[in-house]
């Protein structure tokens, strides 16, 4: 194909584009449409179940089955289903259709929110009916045969009041077991207080109470009196409801409360960042004939390279192969190049097809940022594998290398954990079930008395009382292999200005150099730090986080050969 003649069609299949933005996707029109159809399907549904609900109230009430007040609920749940139909219409007729009619392609996103707008409503109409529909049926099944929904509501309430005993049973067994967490608590209780326990305790208060009201319904009803089928029907509905989700509030409320026994720490020992992108080449001969287009395996590349190409204009050429050059030559800066050149740009060839030049372009990218933790319970630690997490979450815990960046002490739950970056063991320190202060001198202090001898020894030092911890969790002690020990003076400004709240990573030295974190001098003069992937490959400069991706996902262009590939 000559060069004119190439000219020629691209300028002209750039003007179909162009035109073909300057209307509304067709796909937007469809979608518009299938949404208007939702919608007038929902509105006949209504209008069909308007009038079987009129039938349905004339004959519960000729059988004197309901009251008049039940009656207007029934009434209102169709209304709800109207009103929501009235909303939908309007955003349809006065506002999406003028806006499909102008056709216009710049008003295509308002057209997405508008069939958006409009879904939603239809939405919540289909639910109201749904509901309503439901509940007639059900107080018709219940004249058919109440005595199985009396059965079933009998049965599922005393499920239900089980279940809330058990409950309650858990949030005994924890006020007894941790009773410092409840006189911290200021009157609140910390553990009746759980979501899954309130659930339960209110859902078995509701069943009892529906249970007894259907009860004495029954009752009536044996005894030949006026009975409410409505009450049991809706008594049925609200308690078979409570009931599917009350197995799985109690196995997670369970769950919970045996964690409570239960310590872990983990400590951040590595991390990494990957990088990766993947480029294509357009090859063709200059005299005529197809391009032939060829993808590259991704290649991992430094941050710099990374931030590099995802702000790159779309349909940059990274580079051209002219039909009198023997290489490839760069478009782009030969710093970054370098790493996304193939090992062979001109692998796979098509030589048969007499090709001699060629552009080479970014088809996509990726990015994943791991950790490495060293998890801490009472039963011991374990190092794991490599963990895939966010470009969020490695960016906030990129000085936090060997600092611990959850910890759950005894008593808390896990939702509960501290996650703040804290020295290893810090948010433990002051709890007599890990350790014990020690003066000077070395002599353990009663926790009562901790204040006190504090005050006493304060002249002797900057660290009148150090923290000692004992048994099982004594590999806290000393982090890093170093004689480092905290003290009753970081203790204090730790749990009053970090805990929970932001990083702490220790007293600075003389220097002003702080002893935890990535950059903390115990952290850089240990083994831990020195045999690290994130040390051995280059520490922050390979494994920074560009401020172009922090917060987003893996994003991939993945549009092949643009404009200016030629």
């Amino acid at each position: 194909m000559n060069t004119p003649l190439r000219g020629t069609l691209i300028a002209a299949a750039a003007l179909l584009t162009l035109s073909a933005c300057d209307r509304i996707d067709e796909q937007v029109h469809k979608a518009a449409q299938d949404s208007r159809d939702a919608l007038t399907a929902v509105a006949k549904q209504t209008d069909a179940t308007e009038v079987e609900l009129g039938q349905f109230l004339s004959a519960q009430r000729a059988g004197q089955c309901m009251t008049s007040g039940q009656a207007s609920s029934f009434r209102r749940d169709l209304a709800e289903a109207k009103s929501a139909i009235s909303e939908a219409t309007v955003i349809e007729l006065d506002q999406l259709v003028p806006v499909l009619d102008d056709d216009d392609g710049e008003q295509q996103a308002k057209a997405r929110d508008l069939i958006a707008a409009l879904e939603t409503k239809t939405s919540a109409a289909r639910r109201d009916l749904a509901d309503l529909q439901a509940r007639i049926a059900a107080v018709e099944a219940v004249r058919k045969d109440p005595d199985q929904y009396r059965r079933m509501i009998m049965q599922r309430s005393d499920v239900l009041w089980d279940h809330g005993v058990e409950a309650a049973k858990l949030a005994e067994q924890a006020r007894a077991a941790y009773p410092r967490r409840v006189a911290m608590a200021g009157g609140k209780d910390p553990f009746a207080g759980r979501e899954e326990i309130v659930f339960l305790t209110a859902a078995a208060e509701t069943a009892d109470r529906l249970a007894s009201d259907a009860d004495a319904n029954m009752q009536a009803a044996a005894a030949g009196d006026i009975w409410n089928c409505v009450t049991i029907a809706d008594a049925h509905r609200t308690i078979a409801d409570l009931h599917a989700q009350a197995g799985e509030k109690l196995a997670t409320a369970s769950k919970d409360f045996a964690a409570l026994d239960r310590h872990e720490t983990r400590i951040l020992v590595d991390q990494k960042a990957v990088y990766t992108v993947r480029i294509g080449r357009s090859s063709w001969d200059y005299s005529g004939g197809a391009d032939v287009n060829r993808l590259f395996d991704p290649v991992p590349v430094p941050a710099d390279t990374y931030e590099y190409v995802v702000n790159l204009e779309e349909d940059t050429r990274l580079a051209f192969k002219d039909r009198h050059w023997e290489d490839v030559r760069p478009d782009i800066p030969e710093e970054h190049w370098r790493h996304l050149r193939p090992d062979d740009p001109f692998v796979e060839w098509p030589h048969d097809e007499h090709h001699d030049e060629a552009s080479f372009w970014v088809q996509d990218w990726d990015w994943n940022h791991y950790h490495k933790y060293r998890i801490v319970t009472g039963e011991g630690s374990e190092v794991t594998d490599w963990i895939s997490v966010d470009a969020t979450g490695y960016d906030y815990y990129k000085d936090a290398l060997g600092m611990e960046v959850v910890s759950k002490p005894v008593g808390k739950f896990y939702d509960e954990a501290y996650t703040a970056p804290a020295p290893p063991g810090m948010s433990l320190v002051g709890d007599s079930r890990y350790g014990e202060w020690r003066t000077p001198d070395g002599e353990p202090v009663a926790p009562e008395e901790v204040e006190q001898a504090a005050e006493a020894h304060a002249g002797s030092g900057a660290n009148p009382l150090l923290w000692y911890f004992l048994g099982r969790w004594s590999a806290f002690n000393g982090p890093y292999g170093s004689d480092y020990r905290y003290s009753y003076t970081g203790f204090r400004n730790y749990t009053a200005n970090y805990q929970g709240r932001e990083a702490y990573h220790g007293r600075p030295n003389a220097d002003g150099r702080k002893p935890f974190g990535t950059r903390g001098y115990l952290t850089t003069a240990s083994q831990t730090y020195r045999s690290s992937t994130f040390h051995q490959t280059g520490a922050f400069k390979a494994h920074a986080v560009p401020a172009s991706i922090r917060g987003a996902g893996p994003a991939g262009r993945g549009g092949g050969p643009g404009g200016g590939g030629k």
